[in-house]
């Protein structure tokens, strides 16, 4: 039978696992980029390698993808501990929204 507690555990190891994957491929975003960069079509306004600005706009969207997998995470452990109407989860709500 499916229950609250069933939920949030496929919830966590759910964060986790996409926690994971996003560590893992912070290592590989050169090679994509140099990947991708290699299978465009130049001819746009400016005919240059989209690899150094593309690095930066995949790194900082990592930070934040990082930042709400946190919020995720510590959310989910509060409601986990019985904790559903505290400031802590609107806090984390509100870091979620933004990111």
């Amino acid at each position: 039978m499916w229950n609250k507690s069933r939920s949030i555990k496929l919830s966590n190891i759910l964060v986790k696992g996409v926690c994971f994957i996003l560590i893992v491929l912070v290592f590989f975003v050169p090679s994509m980029v140099r990947w991708y960069d290699g299978i465009s079509v130049g001819g746009g306004i400016i005919d240059t390698s989209v690899f150094m600005p593309l690095c930066v706009t995949l790194y900082i969207s990592w930070v934040f993808g990082m930042v709400c997998i946190g919020a995720l995470w510590k959310l989910l452990s509060n409601i986990d501990g019985d904790l559903i109407f505290i400031e802590q989860n609107t806090k984390c709500l509100r870091i979620i929204s933004w990111c």
